[in-house]
């Protein structure tokens, strides 16, 4: 796929998920390089925290040791991965699939720059006030399953949901919110890239 059709992708990508959080979505732009199929295959999404986060731990001067980082890298891919996968799947139109074939897309879905604001909130011995969640990118990788050709590529950060006041900050607050997320951008995938017409 040529750089010029990828960057134009990313900006139509980052219209409709604006647009999405917005209340509507842009008519008219379809993607037919992946119209043609009714599989997709979901590999096992990536995690990188926001090096500018330093591992430092929200309101405190501690920072997280490596295992934290590690516990915060799992905690957010396996909610990607349950929420992501369910969305997409919503409807019936898609099917989700384990293995490689004949009309499988394959999606390499990968979140970089992960900032929460309340990584590990139980682990806080006070009450840690947050008004959004915090912030990440995503980015996803679409392509043939068999012939590993590029099919599409998107990118788009998102920041976390601002209610306009403080909250306590919870793991349960945490989930709630990248659910939100990672399922807004599942159903765009699904309605607006594969089911476009």
């Amino acid at each position: 796929m040529k750089r010029l059709n990828e960057i134009w992708v990313v900006f139509v990508v980052a219209a409709m998920l604006q647009a999405c959080a917005m209340g509507s979505t842009p008519q008219g732009e379809t993607f037919p390089e992946l119209a043609r199929y009714r599989k997709v295959m979901i590999e096992p999404v990536s995690v990188e925290l926001d090096e500018r986060w330093g591992y430092t731990r929200t309101g405190t001067r501690l920072s997280l040791d490596e295992d934290d980082a590690r516990r915060v890298k799992e905690w957010v891919a396996e909610v990607f991965d349950r929420s992501f996968g369910e969305e997409l799947a919503e409807g019936g139109k898609l099917e989700i699939v384990d293995r490689a074939g004949p009309g499988v897309a394959r999606i390499r879905p990968r979140l970089t720059e992960v900032y929460l604001n309340a990584p590990l909130p139980e682990d806080h011995t006070g009450v840690i006030l947050v008004r959004t969640v915090g912030n990440l990118q995503i980015e996803a990788k679409f392509e043939d399953s068999v012939s590993g050709e590029t099919l599409l590529e998107l990118r788009d950060k998102v920041r976390g949901r601002d209610i306009g006041m403080l909250r306590t900050a919870s793991s349960a607050y945490n989930r709630t919110e990248l659910r939100r997320v990672f399922e807004d951008w599942a159903r765009i995938i699904r309605e607006d890239i594969f089911l476009a017409r």
